[in-house]
């Protein structure tokens, strides 16, 4: 039986403790997934087949600014740490702690900034005085971006 209620945008199956789920409801949920993917997909596809974004990654080096060169000016960059939440709120230093950020075209959240055909991660070496601690190069945390061109 499918579920009593669907998700807003794609129509997954949410059940509720009184439904029955089958077999067949985890297979229509997948065909929906896959296809929202694919849909996906070929917006940001290009016809020459080249896609339109960059996922790249890197391990922070502890430095206070990470440049990272791509071979296009973004016109959107998401960043974040992995395996870490966006914000901790209130580390052992008492800082908001940021660990995602976002670059849309010149205009960017606290710890990134454009540079050239790239952006700059930042990690603040010493708590801020506004209360908000970027850390997107911390020594030894793995980070990945997207870059839409």
């Amino acid at each position: 039986m499918s579920s009593s209620e669907k998700t807003k945008n794609i129509g997954l199956n949410l059940w509720k403790g009184t439904d029955r789920p089958e077999r067949d409801d985890f297979n229509s949920d997948n065909v929906l997934i896959d296809k929202a993917v694919g849909d996906l997909r070929n917006m940001v596809t290009r016809p020459t087949g080249e896609t339109g974004f960059f996922v790249g990654e890197y391990v922070g080096n502890g430095e206070s600014k990470r440049i990272i060169k791509l071979d296009f000016e973004p016109r959107l960059v998401f960043l974040f740490c992995v395996g870490d939440m966006f914000l901790h709120m209130c580390d052992e230093s008492g800082q908001n702690v940021i660990k995602a950020a976002l670059l849309i075209g010149s205009k960017g959240t606290m710890g990134i900034l454009p540079h050239e055909k790239g952006f700059v991660a930042i990690s603040a070496l010493s708590a801020s005085p506004y209360g908000k601690t970027p850390l997107l190069n911390e020594e030894q945390k793995n980070y990945v971006y997207v870059a839409i061109k």
